[in-house]
């Protein structure tokens, strides 16, 4: 997400539709820039053995 706090707002909104279980995170990524991707790769990494889900809008 370019936008982290846009980011957050929709998760505010799905948990305010009702969605109380799962688990979702927010970061900031520009597939424009190696250097973005890598840091959004190495973070990814370090916080969760596995990925279940990855939605890039």
């Amino acid at each position: 997400c370019r936008r982290v706090e846009a980011g957050q707002r929709t998760i505010e909104n799905i948990r305010k539709s009702g969605v109380t279980t799962g688990n979702a995170k927010v970061y900031q990524l520009d597939n424009a820039s190696f250097k973005s991707v890598r840091r959004f790769a190495d973070d990814v990494k370090r916080n969760y053995d596995k990925v279940h889900i990855l939605i890039n809008n």
